[in-house]
C-alpha cells in the first residue's frame, strides 16, 4: 500500500472522528424560559420551553431539585412546553431563585437533564434586595442547587478528541502534500 494511500485513509478516518465528536458535542438539551424575569412573591410568571421528552409531563420545582412543586404540565408532540403559568410562592424573600423543570420516570430517574430558568423576586419597590438570602435560609436546607459530585464530565474528553482530530487531519494533509516530492526532483542527466 502506497504512502499516499495510507495518508489519505488516515486523514479520512481522522475527519470522520472529528465530525462525529463535534456533532455529539453540539446536541442541545432542553431549554426553560420564564417571563417576566422579575416578579413579586405570590405573582404569576409564564414558562415556555423546548426539547423535552413528549412522553412524560414536565414537573416544575422552586429553587431545588427537591423543592416545592409549582406544577406538572404536559409536553406537546413537538417536544415544547406550551405557554404555562406558575405562581412564585407567597412569602418568598427578595433575591434570585431558579425554576427547575424535570421529567422524572416512575423509577425516580430523569429522562432529560433538569433545566433551569432564573427568576428574581423583587421587593415592593420593584428592585431585588441586595444580599438577600435565598430559599435555604427559609426552609433549613442548604442554599446550593445541587450536590457536588466528583465525577468527570464528558465535555473535556470531547474537546480533547476534537483537538486530536484536527491535529491528525493537519498532519496527514502535510504528509500528503510533501509525499513524493523528494523522489521527483530534477531529472537525471545522461552523458553520453
Amino acid at each position: 500500500m502506497g504512502r499516499r494511500l495510507r495518508t489519505g485513509m488516515l486523514g479520512g478516518v481522522a475527519s470522520v472522528v472529528l465530525l462525529l465528536s463535534t456533532a455529539y458535542a453540539c446536541v442541545g438539551g432542553p431549554i426553560l424560559q420564564v417571563s417576566p424575569t422579575e416578579a413579586k412573591a405570590g405573582a404569576e410568571v409564564t414558562l415556555t420551553g423546548i426539547s423535552f421528552d413528549k412522553s412524560l409531563p414536565l414537573v416544575v420545582r422552586f429553587n431545588a431539585l427537591d423543592g416545592p412543586i409549582l406544577g406538572t404540565f404536559p409536553v406537546s408532540d413537538d417536544r415544547s412546553l406550551p405557554v404555562t403559568k406558575v405562581r412564585i410562592p407567597a412569602g418568598t424573600r427578595p433575591g434570585s431563585y431558579v425554576l427547575i423543570g424535570t421529567q422524572p420516570t416512575s423509577t425516580g430517574g430523569q429522562v432529560v437533564v433538569p433545566t433551569r430558568a432564573l427568576v428574581v423576586v423583587v421587593a415592593s419597590g420593584g428592585a431585588p434586595q441586595l444580599g438577600a438570602p435565598i430559599l435555604g435560609a427559609q426552609t433549613g436546607r442548604s442554599s446550593g442547587l445541587l450536590e457536588e459530585k466528583d465525577e468527570a464530565s464528558g465535555a473535556p474528553a470531547l474537546v480533547g478528541l476534537a483537538v486530536f482530530g484536527i491535529a491528525l487531519v493537519l498532519a496527514s494533509g502535510a504528509a500528503f502534500l510533501s509525499g513524493d516530492r523528494g523522489a521527483r526532483g530534477a531529472p537525471a542527466r545522461v552523458e553520453g
